[in-house]
């Protein structure tokens, strides 16, 4: 079943209620990625693609990223846009076999990030439940079109 709306705000809700102190990372597809943590949540956005074949492990690679520059110690918007950089690249077919050294990696994840505005809000805050309730599946993902 896909989440969306009030059923993926049920879902964090329980998860929470669960473990009260578990950090949620959540990539959202072609419509971004939220970091909830605590009483807070932290939005941004996805850069527009094109029409692309190279969507296998772009989550993966915003995932790994993002807890790359945590454990380096960057803050939150840093992570997430460094993240949402990184998934951009794999995404235009950056790929393992064509992949640069460590330094050509951030230089192009620092050229992208600052067209990334992170937002943030209060977790219990009508902005953060708005965001939730509005909140539809990206069903590209899954390999269905918007035709």
């Amino acid at each position: 079943a896909e989440l969306g709306g009030r059923r993926l705000l049920h879902a964090i809700h329980l998860v929470r209620e669960i473990n009260p102190d578990l950090q949620i990372l959540l990539t959202r597809g072609r419509h971004g990625a939220w970091f909830i943590r605590h009483n807070e949540i932290f939005s941004i956005p996805a850069i527009p693609q094109v029409e692309s074949e190279f969507l296998v492990g772009a989550g993966d690679t915003f995932a790994a990223t993002f807890h790359y520059h945590r454990i380096q110690g960057q803050p939150i918007p840093v992570c997430l846009q460094r993240a949402t950089a990184a998934a951009v690249l794999k995404i235009r077919g950056f790929a393992y076999t064509t992949m640069g050294d460590l330094d050509e990696v951030l230089a192009k994840t620092d050229e992208i990030a600052p067209r990334l505005p992170v937002a943030r809000a209060a977790w219990d805050s009508a902005e953060a439940r708005r965001w939730i309730e509005q909140e539809e599946p990206d069903r590209t993902q899954f390999g269905h079109r918007d035709d």
